[in-house]
C-alpha cells in the first residue's frame, strides 16, 4: 500500500491551474481553450483546493467532502473492477457493492489525511495525449517547495470520469491492483473481503476530528 499513499499524498495537493497559457493537445492543433478532459481535471482540483482553505473547517468535514469528489469525479466501480479482475465475477452482487464503498472510504480517508501536508503546492496542467479513442491522459505537474512531480490524470470520456492517476510514474490503479491480486492469492477471497471490510467499513477512523491528524 505505500506506493498507493506516495501517489495520493500529492494528488489533490493544488493552489493554481494556469487558464492563459496554452494548453498542447498532442496529436492535434495547439488549443488556446482546455479541452474536456482537461477543464474536468482543473474543477476537480479547484473544489478541492477551495474545501481545504475553508476557515475552521475539522478533518471530518474534508473527509466527507473527499467521498462526494469521488463519487462525483472518479469511475470508482470500474477501478474496482479492474483491479480486482476475474474475481470480481466471483463476487456477489452485495460483495461487490460493499467493495465499491470500502474502496471508495479508503480513498477518501487516504486522500485528506495526505492532502492536508501538500496544500501549499503548485499545479499546472501542460497537455494532453490520446491513450485510446475513449482514453485521454492529461498531463500535469505538482511542485511542492524544491520537488517537482508528474501526474499523469488517465479519463474517461464515455463515462466523464477519471479512472487512474500516476504520480511520477506510479499507477494508483496498478498499485492498488497489485495490492489486491496478491492478497486474495494468499488468502480466499472471501478472507480478503471481510479483512477489507473491517478496515474501511466505517468512512471515519477514530481520532480523525482535527486538521492533520490521520489513522
Amino acid at each position: 500500500m505505500k506506493k498507493i499513499f506516495v501517489a495520493l499524498s500529492v494528488l489533490f495537493a493544488v493552489v493554481s491551474l494556469n487558464n492563459d497559457k496554452q494548453i498542447e493537445v498532442y496529436g492535434q492543433q495547439q488549443a488556446t481553450e482546455m479541452s474536456r478532459a482537461s477543464y474536468f481535471v482543473e474543477e476537480l482540483a479547484n473544489k478541492a483546493l477551495a474545501k481545504v482553505k475553508e476557515p475552521n473547517i475539522s478533518m471530518t468535514q474534508v473527509v466527507d467532502y473527499f467521498w462526494i469528489l469521488l463519487d462525483e469525479y472518479f469511475a470508482i466501480k470500474s477501478i474496482a473492477i479492474l483491479s480486482l479482475k476475474l474475481y470480481w465475477k466471483q463476487m456477489n452482487a452485495e460483495q461487490k457493492e460493499a467493495f465499491i464503498k470500502h474502496l471508495r472510504n479508503m480513498l477518501a480517508r487516504t486522500y485528506s489525511s495526505k492532502f492536508v501536508d501538500f496544500k501549499n503546492a503548485q499545479c499546472q496542467i501542460s497537455g494532453e495525449r490520446e491513450k485510446t479513442q475513449r482514453m485521454k491522459e492529461v498531463l500535469s505537474s505538482i511542485k511542492i517547495t524544491d520537488k517537482e512531480y508528474k501526474v499523469i490524470w488517465t479519463y474517461d470520456s464515455k463515462q466523464n470520469k477519471i479512472v487512474d492517476v500516476s504520480v511520477d510514474g506510479v499507477s494508483i490503479l496498478q498499485s492498488l491492483t497489485d495490492v489486491t491480486q496478491s492478497a486474495i492469492a494468499k488468502k480466499k477471497l472471501s478472507v480478503f473481503l471481510a479483512e477489507w471490510k473491517q478496515k474501511y467499513e466505517n468512512l471515519h477512523p477514530k481520532n480523525t476530528d482535527k486538521m492533520g491528524e490521520s489513522e
